[in-house]
């Protein structure tokens, strides 16, 4: 992660040092809930939800393509379910 967020300027000079910003994110504790049960030998089903508070990721700035936060560190999409059935075969 960048060290300084810099101003958005329209001249290619540096900036003065006081125009820099050290910006501090929160803490974010993503909660992800899972379960799976086995009916019998041969299924097996599996459910949860990811992000179960729904908590969205910090917006850091601007951006034309849209992505204002780090997608990679935090739950762009917010809250997901999934469910899975497996069957065995022999």
């Amino acid at each position: 992660m960048d060290t300084y967020l810099l101003p958005f300027r329209k001249v290619a000079t540096t900036p003065a040092l006081n125009t820099l910003t050290n910006p501090v994110l929160p803490d974010f504790h993503y909660f992800d809930l899972s379960g799976s049960y086995t009916l019998t030998d041969e299924i097996r089903i599996d459910a949860g939800v990811n992000n179960v508070f729904n908590i969205g990721p910090p917006v850091l700035g601007s951006a034309a393509n849209g992505n204002v936060t780090f997608p990679a560190t935090y739950d762009p999409l917010g809250q997901s379910f999934f469910f899975n059935v497996t069957f065995k075969t022999d």
